[in-house]
């Protein structure tokens, strides 16, 4: 089994990699699959293996004018943390499918398969495979908590601060835009938690430790087995007032376009 343009890249000798079209050579794109029988044998590329699967059939010599064997094949793509570079697109790839046969003369062939003397030219069959890999997105973390835990008086005064990160897995280097809406109260420029009547003032940055307010943050995904993980602070306004006591919060709805 081998690719007609020999462009199987597998990880291992019984791994096909599709590589999709227009895709660069320098960081190439590819879409693992294999090939099985009925038992879950696999079948190598044929790269190093030098026999890829099969069946024996004995049979007295004069038994039989024609032979005919029928042999079950399944493809199936590999799971997600068996791929790798995975970028979305069309991948279209036409291997081809060689069927070796081999004759013995004797009649001890079951007890002694060396004794294999006769080669016929394989027969070649050709077959091609299309996958179409749609860009796709989800946020890892769905529930994201920025606790402040127990402030006093005069931590709320200073601007306490709370971090979180918020986790996204794209298809590999699609773009995607990740944005935070104003929470339940927002006012005056803040959003605001809540408890009862009373309200503590507070931003969202960037990043840990910065003064860049939280407005928009791209980004491009990263490959299959891994997500890109976005730092975000919270930091309560200075008060000229000690807020009341009690238990405050407030709901941030997260958007993920793509």
């Amino acid at each position: 089994m081998q690719t007609t343009d020999r462009n199987q890249i597998g990880s291992d000798d019984y791994s096909f990699h599709q590589l999709q079209q227009n895709s660069s050579a320098a960081d190439p794109s590819l879409l693992a699959w294999e090939i099985t029988d009925a038992n879950d044998k696999p079948y190598g590329t044929g790269k190093t293996s030098v026999a890829t699967g099969g069946i024996t059939v004995g049979l007295d010599s004069g038994a039989f004018n024609e032979l005919n064997v029928d042999m079950a094949l399944y493809l199936a793509y590999l799971p997600h943390y068996r791929q790798k570079s995975v970028r979305s697109g069309r991948y279209n790839t036409t291997y081809r499918l060689a069927a070796h046969y081999e004759f013995d003369s004797t009649n001890h062939f079951c007890d002694n398969p060396s004794t294999t003397i006769g080669k016929v030219k394989p027969v070649v069959s050709k077959f091609t495979l299309t996958a179409d890999v749609l860009k796709g997105c989800q946020l890892e973390n769905t529930d994201v908590l920025l606790d402040f835990g127990k402030v006093g008086a005069v931590s709320a005064t200073r601007g306490a601060r709370a971090n979180a990160n918020i986790d996204v897995r794209c298809t590999y280097e699609t773009d995607y835009q990740l944005t935070l809406d104003n929470g339940r109260n927002f006012k005056d420029g803040f959003r605001r938690m809540k408890s009862g009547k009373n309200f503590i003032p507070y931003q969202l940055y960037s990043g840990s430790g910065t003064s860049v307010p939280w407005t928009k943050v791209s980004g491009k995904g990263a490959p299959v087995n891994s997500f890109n993980s976005h730092p975000i602070e919270g930091k309560l306004a200075p008060a000229t007032v000690a807020p009341a006591t009690g238990i405050y919060n407030d709901t941030v709805i997260m958007t993920l376009t793509f």
